[in-house]
């Protein structure tokens, strides 16, 4: 049972950070709130890959002028959204978060760990801890 709440731990975190995919410009700041979140919360568990969460949050926000961003981070439904994001990552394990963080990475990198690539072909662990 441990593996499989890992395993939905890891694909919570990589697919909040997939699914919110989207420049700012082209998306609500509810999701850019959650985006932020998300990466911060990577860039504090895994602090030796902070430089590369940095590096692939900017795509998130492409040729925004810093005060748009001030703008967007005001906020409420940016507050609120990086609130409920940082809520949501604190009730998963910080084992379980590190690996969805490390994955996230591996894939972005084009160097994904798993036989069929992306996150969306990622196997299913069952409770044995096989694939």
């Amino acid at each position: 049972m441990k593996v499989h709440l890992v395993s939905v731990s890891a694909a919570v975190i990589t697919c909040s950070l997939l699914a919110q995919a989207q420049p700012v410009g082209t998306t609500s700041n509810a999701n850019y709130g959650r985006t932020e979140g998300t990466f911060g919360y990577c860039e504090r568990i895994d602090a030796n890959s902070t430089a590369l969460y940095i590096q692939l949050s900017k795509p998130f926000t492409p040729n925004e002028p810093a005060k748009q961003l001030e703008a967007d981070r005001a906020s409420k439904d940016y507050k609120a959204a990086l609130i409920a994001e940082e809520d949501a990552l604190a009730k998963i394990s910080v084992g379980a978060a590190l690996s969805a963080c490390k994955n996230f990475l591996v894939v972005q990198q084009g160097k994904s760990r798993f036989p069929g690539g992306p996150v969306s072909k990622m196997p299913i662990l069952n409770t044995n801890g096989g694939i």
